[in-house]
This record gives C-alpha cells, sequence and structure tokens, in this order.
C-alpha cells in the first residue's frame, strides 16, 4: 500500500495514544451499530404506518420515514466498517502515522456520506411535509 501521509516510516504512537485510538474504534463500532438498529427500527415502523394508512390515505405509501431510516442504516454500516482501520493503528507496528492517515481518509468518507445522506433525507422529509400540508393529509393518521 502506498504511504497517504508521506510521514515518519516506523513512527509509533505511545500508550497513551494509542488507548486513545483504540477508544475512538471501540466507539465507532457501537454507534453505527446503535445507528443501524434505530434505522431499522425506523424502517419497521415505517411498513407498519404504510401498511395501516395506505388505504385511507394512498400518499403516506411513499412516507416521511423511510428517506431517514435509510440514512440511518447507511450511516451506520459506514461508521461500523470504518472503525476497523483505527483498530489497525492500535494492533500493529512500524507505520502508524500511515495507518491513521488511511483511517482519518475512510473516517471523511463516511462523514461526507452521512451528511449528504441526512440532508437527502430531511429535504424529502420537508417537502413530504409540505405534500401533507397542501393536500389536507393528516400526519398522524387516525384509525378507522
Amino acid at each position: 500500500m502506498q504511504p497517504i501521509s508521506g510521514g515518519i516510516p516506523g513512527h509509533e504512537f505511545n500508550a497513551l495514544e494509542n488507548q486513545v485510538i483504540g477508544r475512538l474504534a471501540k466507539v465507532m463500532k457501537v454507534t453505527g451499530i446503535v445507528q443501524m438498529i434505530v434505522g431499522l427500527l425506523q424502517l419497521a415502523g415505517f411498513a407498519g404506518r404504510t401498511l395501516a394508512l395506505r388505504e385511507e390515505h394512498p400518499i403516506l405509501r411513499i412516507g416521511v420515514d423511510l428517506p431517514v431510516a435509510v440514512a440511518f442504516i447507511a450511516g451506520g454500516l459506514l461508521l461500523f466498517l470504518a472503525a476497523p482501520p483505527f483498530k489497525l493503528v492500535v494492533d500493529t507496528a512500524g507505520n502508524d502515522i500511515d495507518h491513521i492517515m488511511t483511517a482519518c481518509k475512510k473516517l471523511s468518507v463516511v462523514m461526507t456520506t452521512i451528511f449528504v445522506s441526512f440532508t437527502i433525507a430531511t429535504l424529502v422529509w420537508i417537502v413530504m411535509f409540505i405534500v401533507f400540508l397542501v393536500t389536507g393529509t393528516p400526519i398522524i393518521g387516525e384509525a378507522s
């Protein structure tokens, strides 16, 4: 693998620095898992509401929860997958700077993807909210 940083060959972080980086990797994994679970719960809620309300309000088939659920699931998965390169910094010896730069590059892609997906989800949600207001579709369905 080509070094990303052009950093100091053989540089090693000390024990305290490795502890911080290792903790970051663990938190990223756990956060990714929690985010995926929240997304799956939102997806289940979307499916339940869609099935319950589709006859009464056909526009609710589109749903406002779907884009947010997808954003949570995708973001959580990417965050979970970006954690191992940080753990690699702690678990290997000889090229910590290059490993940390690779990990940061992956994290940058993850954060950009999360930003874009949540921005799109928010815009879809706003458009759907406006459509609901204009069409008079109730935002919270009433049992019939």
